[in-house]
C-alpha cells in the first residue's frame, strides 16, 4: 500500500531542475515591469537580472566602499520603494576586515549605481510595514565592546514595497554567523550544489589559514569549535560552494 502510494505521488508531480545560476539568487517581484531573477556575483560586485526565460536583462554594478570589501548578500530588489521612480533599487550588505575588527556596511542603490543611502556598521537590513508606511530597519553592531552592543536605526521610506523577496529576520539571523562574537563555538552557514561536497576555509586577520573543514551536501550550516583560536577577527569562505563572512572570537 505504501509503495503504491509513493508511486502515485511520484507519478503525479516531479521537482525538475529548470536552470542553474552561478551565485546567490532571489526572485524580484517588480511593480513597473515583469518579475526577474536577481543573481549576485559577489567577487565582481555585480547583481545580474534575468527574465523568466533566464536571459540576461541587466547587470547592476554595486558601488562598494574602498578597500577589500566582501559582499554577503543582496536583498530587497524592487522598484518604487526607496524612491518613487521606475528604476530598480536594491540593498546589499558586506564587510571588510580592518585593524580594529570587522567593519560592516549596508547600502541602498538604484540600477544606475547611484547610492541612495549608505549605512556604516549595518550588518543586516530589513523592510517592514508600520502605521501605513514602509520602514527600513538597520542593525548596527559595535564589536569594540564585549559583549557586542547593537543599535537599531529606523528609516522612513517614500514608496511602496512590491517585491516578495523580504526575508523574515529570524531566517536572516540563521544565515549570519551566530553567536557573534563567540568564545566556545559558532554556527556558520553555507550552500552547496545538490549532491556535491565542499570545503570551508577559516583564516585569521593576517590571512593565515587556521582551520579547514569538509562540508557535506545534506546540511546548510556547521558548528565550528573555537578551541585553540586566539581572540581576534576571523574570516571564512566556502570552496566549491557559497558562503562567506567574518566573526569575532573573544
Amino acid at each position: 500500500m505504501i509503495a503504491a502510494l509513493t508511486f502515485a505521488l511520484n507519478g503525479a508531480a516531479q521537482v525538475i531542475q529548470e536552470h542553474s545560476y552561478p551565485g546567490q539568487g532571489i526572485v524580484a517581484h517588480l511593480g513597473y515591469q515583469d518579475d526577474l531573477y536577481a543573481i549576485l556575483d559577489a567577487p565582481a560586485h555585480v547583481c545580474r537580472l534575468y527574465n523568466a526565460n533566464h536571459a540576461l536583462v541587466k547587470a547592476i554594478n554595486l558601488p562598494v566602499p574602498a578597500g577589500d570589501f566582501t559582499i554577503n548578500s543582496v536583498q530587497h530588489v524592487t522598484d518604487g520603494l526607496f524612491n518613487t521612480d521606475e528604476a530598480i533599487e536594491l540593498t546589499f550588505t558586506g564587510y571588510k576586515i580592518g585593524s580594529a575588527g570587522v567593519d560592516y556596511e549596508s547600502r541602498v542603490i538604484n540600477e544606475n549605481g547611484q547610492i541612495l543611502a549608505a549605512i556604516p556598521g549595518a550588518s543586516a537590513v530589513y523592510v517592514d510595514y508600520l502605521e501605513n508606511a514602509w520602514k527600513l530597519l538597520a542593525w548596527i553592531y559595535d564589536y569594540s565592546v564585549n559583549p557586542a552592543e547593537v543599535e537599531t536605526i529606523v528609516f522612513s521610506l517614500p514608496g511602496q514595497l512590491t517585491t516578495g523577496t523580504e526575508t523574515p529576520p529570524a531566517q536572516m539571523v540563521e544565515r549570519l554567523p551566530h553567536p557573534n562574537p563567540a568564545s566556545a563555538f559558532i554556527w556558520l552557514s553555507y550552500h552547496l550544489k545538490p549532491g556535491e561536497e565542499g570545503e570551508m576555509i577559516v583564516s585569521n586577520a593576517s590571512g593565515q589559514v587556521v582551520k579547514t573543514l569538509r562540508l557535506g551536501p545534506d546540511y546548510s550550516s556547521i558548528q565550528l569549535s573555537l578551541e585553540g583560536l586566539a581572540a581576534g577577527v576571523y574570516a571564512y569562505r566556502v570552496a566549491n560552494g557559497e558562503g562567506a563572512g567574518a566573526f569575532v572570537v573573544h
